[in-house]
């Protein structure tokens, strides 16, 4: 991490300590050799450390920095498969992180705020929410419904330490099905997993992420599918949706949950990232929401792979139930 986020690292783990828990750094955590905190194995062995250690039950990354994919060869799923199973909390390229972890060693993992997030002041429940929905008991459930504003920018953490979200933007979750009455709710249900389309696209059907043994895991419940898109073209986009589509990624599925997308615009004003999505998903025979709250734009929503979820729309309002069913 560069030194000048340091100010911003140190108020919420002061705010973390004032609130009960207690932290522990990792030796990684403030450093920053180029584009990552340490080389692969280093960082890998940190992350396996504070899984196997009994006194850690989560694990939350500052951000969700950059190629966590080299570490997943690195990885003990076995060890881990037969330890008690620990949080890990986050988004972007964390989700390489907790997807791989969630389908190799079956454990639930949590997309949503991550820790530069988590200002004790922070002027939302959704993120100020989600370490408490951590202590949801199993078989227990927990609700969470959509923000009714959003922020739509990135914030400059460096010049404004301790600045909590600007959310100014109204939220309004859309559905592909056109014929929808905007009066009556639309529903789906399912066993959750996702995170980040940008890295994800690179991890289906490879050894690390099977996909297919996920969704025959829970065939009973069927699987609901999240992906947001970050960096993404149109262009962009559509390839890495070809690219899903012929593995099989979007088959045999209950539904599609897309967050706000933070891509860039066509250069061309040829294209852009509604036509993609409703060009695509189209003659899906389940239903797409889209501009759902899980984003690099905030807030977050607190999303758990492999809970049981329904999840309903109606007038641009959305809600989603998650069970944490074994």
């Amino acid at each position: 991490m560069d030194q000048s986020l340091h100010p911003r690292l140190d108020k919420i783990l002061s705010d973390l300590r004032n609130s009960g828990f207690n932290v522990i750094e990792g030796k990684c955590l403030r450093e920053n050799t180029g584009y990552v905190s340490a080389d692969a194995k280093t960082r890998t062995a940190e992350f396996m450390d504070f899984l196997t250690a009994p006194e850690v039950d989560a694990v939350i990354p500052p951000y969700g920095g950059e190629l966590a994919t080299e570490c997943l060869p690195l990885l003990d799923y076995e060890k881990l498969r037969q330890l008690p199973p620990k949080w890990i909390v986050g988004y972007s390229d964390i989700s390489t992180i907790t997807c791989a972890i969630t389908v190799s060693c079956d454990y639930a993992t949590v997309h949503g705020p991550c820790l530069m997030e988590m200002l004790a002041n922070q002027n939302d429940p959704l993120t100020s929410g989600t370490l408490q929905r951590l202590f949801t008991e199993e078989m227990g459930s927990f609700s969470q419904k959509s923000s009714p504003v959003y922020q739509d920018y990135f914030q400059n953490w460096q010049e404004n330490p301790l600045t909590g979200f600007d959310l100014r933007r109204p939220t309004q979750w859309r559905s592909l099905n056109k014929q929808q009455d905007q009066q009556a709710p639309e529903t789906m249900r399912g066993r959750l997993f996702g995170g980040c389309l940008d890295t994800l696209v690179n991890l289906f059907a490879n050894p690390y992420l099977d996909f297919e043994q996920f969704k025959q895991r829970y065939q009973l419940d069927g699987v609901l599918l999240y992906l947001e898109n970050v960096e993404q073209s149109p262009i962009g986009l559509k390839r890495a949706l070809l690219s899903m589509q012929y593995r099989g990624v979007f088959d045999n599925l209950n539904g599609i949950l897309l967050g706000r997308s933070t891509g860039p615009e066509d250069a061309q004003g040829q294209l852009d990232y509604y036509q993609v999505i409703e060009e695509f998903f189209a003659e899906r025979d389940y239903p797409v929401f889209y501009d759902v709250d899980i984003s690099h734009y905030p807030p977050n929503m607190t999303i758990v792979n492999g809970a049981l979820a329904s999840v309903q729309l109606q007038a641009g309002k959305g809600v989603i139930k998650q069970t944490l069913v074994p």
